[in-house]
């Protein structure tokens, strides 16, 4: 039974404080209209051309923003009030035509995760549907899923009697209706999940069921929600894996997550390729390459229809000796190498931890969101916001420019010499980059646990 919330739209105004802009953005700008609540949990969905949604929490409300190509906002600002049922940890998810969906977890004495689908104009489609029940008994994280086909899920967890927190995905037709029965993936929590172009699906999710600590699974799902073999975990060894995240470029998945004690000092972020079964692809590398201190909640972005490129963002120190949290990020092509060296993202804001948020588009181009600390504003002389900050495919900083379509590089056939075709072949098995190294195109060679990914 549908339930209504309470939403509120209000255009550019929240608690009476309103905020002028202009069309156009700084490389690095402010999501949020209004500065006089603290804001949090940034999201953010793109659809294949590269406008892209943003969804965070206002205090005890959730604020909604639209954006085109080229950073301008479409519509104004859409503010949820959460008065009589307060609503934190919004999850948006956009496919590839621009419809998007955004979960959240809303405080009632009855429900507890709620979901609503919205076409590419911010209309909804549906009303707000209640994903979970039973507030005390649920994880505060949730996770929003859409294929590119336009059917999505919601995956969160819930505790069971007598003792175990269980994951759980709800999927949904594109029209927003319920595909039952419920999957119920496994014993865990801090699920997420991604699909690929085939409508394969796949969950990831932390447990404490090993001896020693926490690990990371993965667990795919066919089209039709049958399960393509048992739990696996990410990788063998290591001393604690969590905050995993995954995504997919279409073909395959790349999964990411916090391990402790192996990058030497700290935590570090690690990440893996996987088949639709969750079979791994290749071996795990060290993302970061700063590892001063804890490097902290990683997030995957690709695009299921997109060329193939997977982007990690998280955080971690600026630098050695500095407790200055930033936000990083790094790209990797789909054999899993390093395109360039990390990023740092974020320039805003001192004070807090930036937990990061990213989404790409087809061509590659791409948008960071995260949260970050102002001096002065608000009543209280400071105030916490949702800033953003686009590339481009080539991992460019945009202004105002707008995305624009990767064209691939024209095919050349050459007629070859009798003699000589074995030799350009071998060529052209390797591009060399800006620095003299050379990457292979086959079989991806091992890489050494404890280090950042090589380039090769």
């Amino acid at each position: 039974m549908l339930k209504r919330t309470g939403r509120t739209r209000i255009g550019l105004l929240v608690c009476a404080a309103l905020i002028a802009w202009s069309t156009a953005e700084a490389a690095e700008f402010r999501v949020n209209g209004s500065t006089l609540l603290p804001c949090s949990n940034a999201t953010v969905g793109m659809d294949r051309l590269g406008n892209f949604v943003v969804a965070w929490e206002y205090q005890t409300n959730i604020g909604i923003q639209r954006f085109g190509l080229d950073g301008t906002r479409q519509g104004a600002e859409e503010v949820w009030l959460g008065q009589d049922s307060p609503k934190f940890r919004p999850s948006v998810a956009r496919n590839a035509s621009g419809n998007y969906i955004v979960s959240w977890k809303e405080r009632t004495t009855e429900d507890a995760v709620w979901v609503q689908l919205f076409d590419h104009m911010g209309n909804p489609l549906h009303s707000a549907t209640p994903v979970s029940s039973s507030l005390e008994d649920c994880d505060p994280y949730h996770h929003s899923i859409i294929a590119p086909q336009g059917n999505f899920a919601v995956t969160w967890t819930q505790w069971n009697e007598p003792s175990s927190n269980f994951v759980y995905v709800r999927r949904y037709d594109s029209g927003g209706g319920e595909i039952t029965p419920d999957l119920v993936v496994s014993v865990g929590f801090n699920s997420v999940g991604a699909y690929d172009s085939h409508g394969n699906l796949m969950l990831a999710w932390t447990s404490g069921d090993i001896p020693g600590g926490l690990d990371v699974y993965l667990r795919g799902y066919n089209a039709d929600g049958t399960p393509l073999g048992e739990p696996r975990r990410v990788g063998a060894g290591g001393q604690g894996r969590y905050l995993p995240s995954v995504a997919s470029n279409g073909e395959m998945f790349m999964a990411a997550w916090v391990e402790e004690n192996s990058d030497g000092n700290g935590t570090g972020i690690y990440a893996r390729r996987f088949d639709e079964t969750g079979k791994p692809i290749g071996h795990k590398f060290l993302v970061n390459t700063t590892i001063y201190g804890d490097q902290l909640f990683p997030r995957v972005a690709s695009s299921p229809t997109g060329q193939g490129d997977f982007l990690i963002t998280w955080q971690g120190p600026r630098g050695a000796g500095c407790e200055d949290i930033q936000v990083f990020a790094r790209r990797f092509d789909a054999a899993g190498y390093p395109i360039d060296d990390e990023i740092p993202v974020s320039e805003s804001g001192t004070d807090i931890w930036p937990t990061p948020a990213a989404a790409m588009d087809d061509s590659g181009n791409f948008v960071i969101v995260w949260e970050a600390l102002d001096h002065p504003g608000g009543e209280s002389g400071e105030t916490v916001n949702i800033y953003a900050k686009r590339y481009d495919y080539a991992g460019e900083e945009l202004d105002d420019e707008p995305f624009t379509a990767k064209v691939p590089e024209p095919l050349t056939i050459i007629l070859l010499v009798p003699g000589l075709a074995a030799l350009a072949l071998a060529k052209r098995k390797h591009r060399r980059t800006s620095d003299g190294d050379r990457h292979h195109y086959g079989a991806q060679p091992p890489r050494p646990v404890g280090g950042p990914a090589r380039r090769w």
